[in-house]
């Protein structure tokens, strides 16, 4: 059994239940929802999680902790994630947010990078805004509902739900920056041989999970809307879905130019230094021999 903590559930896991990959792969995945990407370092710290779904910068300072220095990507499985900058109604711009109380997950990794460069690139000096730790999406937009915010990070379905509650989408970064990569997988790349090989067997039904869905989306829409997730958010998530499971080495590197750019930590970091492809590499050859066999 392998032990995963994630914000959400990843659309390419709910591929995999939705046509049974699980069962014939052998893998059983026992997920925890967490509130922060801290919770999220100490889980895989502790080896109480064998691996995490999250955003690809957090490995940046993840790694610089005491216990995560083995911590690596070792897979992308999004090729972009919307992430949306969403305000109160008085911030109707980026350039409005000087001073502004910003809700993030984390002051140091994640999207607070990428919300420091928005306001970067509008003339906005991050550090004249006072900047609170709120936790993940879910958290961060029921602390902007109640007004101890004004502005956050968010994506769908939860930037729709800060609209309908008289909330205002102020910035897309995708549209600013498309190469900004979607979540990836990280884990320690020190952990036992067989959790090493659990996690070649889960990498290698995610592959086949995605081959199928890139084949037909609509077909594997359909199949998630059966299950009772919702079409539009369906559709959001699965058009995000890349063409593979290898880490995009432009968007890992857009991670450490954004932090050159804004003054922080782990710009001089490079590709090699952040993703290990060892695992990716078998489960890639495990899942072409499983096809060649079928």
């Amino acid at each position: 059994m392998l032990n995963a903590i994630w914000f959400v559930e990843p659309i390419i896991n709910s591929l995999l239940r939705s046509d049974d990959a699980y069962s014939r792969s052998g893998v059983v995945i026992n997920a925890q929802l967490t509130g922060s990407s801290d919770q999220q370092f100490t889980a895989l710290r502790d080896c109480t999680s064998d691996f995490a779904v999250t955003s690809m910068d957090n490995v940046i300072m993840w790694r610089r902790r005491a216990g995560g220095e083995a911590m690596r990507i070792v897979a992308q499985f999004e090729e972009s994630l919307t992430i949306d900058l969403v305000a109160r109604k008085e911030f109707p711009e980026i350039s409005s947010l000087a001073g502004a109380r910003l809700l993030v997950d984390s002051a140091d990794n994640g999207h607070v990078v990428a919300l420091h460069k928005l306001l970067f690139d509008a003339g906005v000096d991050f550090h004249s805004c006072a900047v609170e730790e709120a936790g993940g999406v879910r958290q961060r937009l029921q602390a902007l509902i109640e007004g101890k915010g004004d502005a956050a990070t968010l994506g769908p379905p939860f930037t729709q739900m800060a609209q309908s509650n008289g909330l205002r989408l102020v910035a897309n970064v995708n549209q600013r920056y498309p190469d900004f990569a979607g979540q990836g997988v990280i884990m320690r790349t020190d952990i036992a041989r067989a959790k090493r090989e659990e996690i070649v067997r889960y990498l290698a039904a995610c592959n086949h999970a995605l081959k199928v869905a890139s084949a037909d989306r609509e077909a594997a829409i359909s199949r998630l809307v059966a299950n009772s997730m919702p079409e539009m958010a369906t559709r959001s998530m699965v058009s995000a879905l890349g063409k593979s499971l290898t880490p995009d080495r432009r968007g890992v590197e857009l991670l450490t130019e954004h932090r050159r750019d804004v003054g922080r930590p782990g710009s001089s970091d490079r590709y090699d230094d952040l993703v290990d492809l060892t695992l990716l590499d078998q489960a890639l050859a495990l899942q072409a021999d499983d096809d060649d066999a079928d």
